[in-house]
């Protein structure tokens, strides 16, 4: 209110992108496996929510009143087994659709961190290379003594 009365304008017209100046200087760095490693990894995560009662806690959630049309409820995992919970397909496609659907979203997420600038890409099991290439980023930067050696 203050910012209104003394300018005129609203306090969100100062924090416009070309008004802010960003001194940071990041360290992008993206960690991706293989395709099928990445793909096991995914099925056998969802074998692990089912295992872990996905089944029970969406059922649970729903007999305590919330809207199977909540946005928490139209992730992936949960629509798939209220469509099973409604009959609308049996337990092994509605699992099959959640590993079938998250592997979608993996390859989005990668498609979308592939398409910016400035990522050094890893694989996911490289972590002596990725604290090198840290180290000799900050090195590069003059912040070493701020990170201990190397």
């Amino acid at each position: 209110m203050e910012v209104f009365l003394q300018t005129g304008k609203k306090f969100s017209s100062f924090l416009k992108a070309e008004n802010i100046k960003n001194d940071i200087e990041y360290i992008k760095i993206g960690i991706n496996r293989e395709r099928e490693q990445l793909y096991d990894v995914i099925n056998k995560r969802v074998d692990k929510m089912i295992e872990n009662g996905l089944v029970e806690e969406t059922k649970k959630i729903l007999q305590m009143g919330y809207s199977k049309n909540s946005p928490a409820l139209k992730g992936i995992g949960y629509k798939e087994i209220i469509y099973f919970l409604e009959n609308r397909c049996s337990l092994d496609e509605a699992i099959y659709n959640i590993k079938k659907n998250t592997r979608h979203y993996a390859k989005r997420q990668l498609t979308w961190f592939k398409a910016m600038d400035g990522i050094n890409w890893f694989s996911y099991d490289e972590y002596e290379k990725i604290r090198q290439f840290i180290y000799n980023r900050l090195k590069e930067l003059k912040i070493e003594s701020r990170i201990g050696s190397g």
